[in-house]
């Protein structure tokens, strides 16, 4: 949001440091109602991610709209993805763990969709620290709905590998 090198915006919500944002890509944006509303994902120091969403066309500021805290550490990554359910977004933390997020509600108003957020999967990576996190669809599969994680864990980059409506398991040790 600048406009002729103004900031144009500012979003408060957050208790504590951002560390780290992430705009969806025009896939993930296809997926509401609303194709053309942008959204923000937001993640802080305190373990929370803000999502950030326009209430209406004629509101068009982002305004906070849900606080996904399930970690207990300060959020290091974030990425997002379509699947057949609907928008997803992954979140590393400082608490060793990551987590695969789900919007409910797909189909319904835009405010109304981006809300309601579960938890599908939790992975935990013992001591090491998942600091960074990259989905992308596999290879020659993009119809398919096969996606790829890559976490940087510590000194590496551990690669996790999803079939289409499945959880995102290790493939390389």
């Amino acid at each position: 949001f600048r406009e002729g090198g103004k900031v144009v915006a500012t979003l408060h919500g957050h208790d504590s440091r951002v560390n780290c944002v992430h705009w969806p890509s025009e896939e993930v944006i296809g997926c509401l109602p609303d194709r053309e509303s942008p959204f923000l994902f937001s993640g802080d120091a305190d373990g929370a991610v803000i999502v950030w969403a326009q209430h209406s066309a004629a509101h068009p500021h982002l305004a906070a709209t849900a606080t996904l805290k399930e970690h207990n550490g300060a959020i290091t990554g974030l990425e997002s993805y379509a699947s057949a359910d609907g928008i997803r977004v992954v979140s590393c933390a400082g608490d060793h763990t990551l987590k695969v997020w789900v919007c409910e509600g797909s189909g319904e108003s835009n405010r109304q969709t981006l809300s309601r957020w579960d938890v599908t999967q939790s992975i935990c990576f013992g001591n090491r620290l998942p600091y960074c996190v990259s989905v992308t669809s596999l290879p020659g599969h993009d119809e398919a709905g096969w996606r790829m994680l890559a976490v940087g864990v510590d000194k590496r980059v551990e690669l996790l590998l999803s079939a289409p409506t499945g959880e995102f398991k290790e493939i390389f040790t």
